[in-house]
């Protein structure tokens, strides 16, 4: 189970921390410094300059409200996500 962002951060309808303590076999990891939002693609120029001024900051898709780059925050996804996915997929074989 995949949260991102710092559990604590996080609304606790989000947060699969104690759900990861509650499902057999499963573990539990998190994106620090992310949002829910940063597992989308990045926003050009002129989709940050819409969606900003038209949304709630809280409902801005583009900001990841952070000192982490969604460049950055998509690699640490994909070190998280491919090994598992190769294991799981090697398993089911």
């Amino acid at each position: 189970l995949l949260n991102l962002g710092e559990p604590e951060t996080l609304p606790s309808g989000l947060r699969a921390d104690a759900l990861a303590g509650v499902t057999p076999n499963s573990t539990y990891q998190f994106i620090p410094q992310s949002q829910h939002f940063s597992f989308l693609a990045e926003c050009s120029q002129l989709g940050k300059l819409i969606i900003g001024l038209s949304s709630e900051p809280s409902e801005d898709i583009c900001s990841d409200k952070g000192v982490r780059t969604r460049e950055e925050i998509h690699a640490d996804l994909l070190n998280l996500i491919v090994p598992f996915l190769a294991s799981a997929l090697e398993l089911s074989s």
